[in-house]
């Protein structure tokens, strides 16, 4: 089970992980805080101090051409916050 889908990369979470060393991905919406935890550690390599929690409904929408109602996707989204020193590359690289 991939556990940790993909970083978010907005102007918000990368000022966030410059001023205050917070990082934030989009994780597996069933997933608990420890489990993505030790899914950022072992992929990454950084110590996780905090987790913070944020799920998001997915929207209904109503398709035009044939008034179906289409449900989008569900979405957890965890922001951690690492120890000292500790970086992880794509969020350097994105702030450049």
């Amino acid at each position: 089970m991939n556990i940790i889908k993909m970083p978010v990369l907005t102007e918000k979470s990368i000022a966030k992980y410059k001023n205050e060393g917070k990082a934030t991905f989009e994780v597996d919406v069933n997933t608990n805080k420890k489990a993505a935890a030790k899914a950022l550690t072992a992929a990454y390599g950084v110590e996780v101090v905090d987790v913070k929690t944020n799920s998001r409904m997915g929207k209904y929408k109503v398709n035009r051409l044939n008034r179906k109602l289409i449900k989008r996707e569900d979405k957890k989204i965890m922001t951690f916050k690492l120890a000292d020193k500790n970086k992880i590359d794509i969020f350097d690289e994105a702030s450049k």
